[in-house]
């Protein structure tokens, strides 16, 4: 029985360009990620791992085909994202990857006191705010002159 958690990793085999030519003749010429020709004069393409080496795929030809370089780009982000949960998930299996130690607690170093800001015109309220609460502002405001 074989666990999600065990993932191998394969190394690569060294490769010309006679076997980049027959894999993609043998692919006809077609990205194995979003199944669109590649024009070879225009479109840059790479040889692509269908099933990543990290998610247990084999450096076999049947695993490797010809891919845009930017569809492998995008396949290659999620693929890490993938490797790496497989992974994390395979320490924890075997028990290699240890628990999160509890953080310290402490009261923490003692506050300074609070100095009260310095009152400016700009901080100070509106006349209006004060015309809005106080009907006798305007005449204890005239009867002040």
């Amino acid at each position: 029985m074989s666990n999600r958690a065990d993932v191998p990793t394969t190394r690569r085999k060294a490769r010309g360009k006679q076997w980049r030519t027959r894999r993609f003749e043998a692919h006809k010429g077609v990205c194995v990620i979003c199944k669109h020709a590649i024009d070879v004069p225009k479109d840059r393409w790479i040889a692509e791992h269908i099933i990543p080496l990290g998610l247990g795929g084999k450096d076999e030809d049947e695993n490797i085909g010809p891919a845009h370089e930017t569809c492998a780009a995008a396949k290659t982000k999620l693929d890490i994202a993938a490797i790496t949960k497989a992974k994390n998930v395979k320490a924890k299996y075997i028990g290699a990857k240890q628990a999160r130690a509890r953080p310290i607690s402490s009261p923490g170093f003692p506050k300074p006191p609070k100095t009260p800001k310095p009152v400016t015109k700009a901080s100070l309220p509106f006349k209006a705010f004060y015309e809005s609460r106080s009907p006798n502002y305007e005449q204890s405001a005239e009867g002040s002159e």
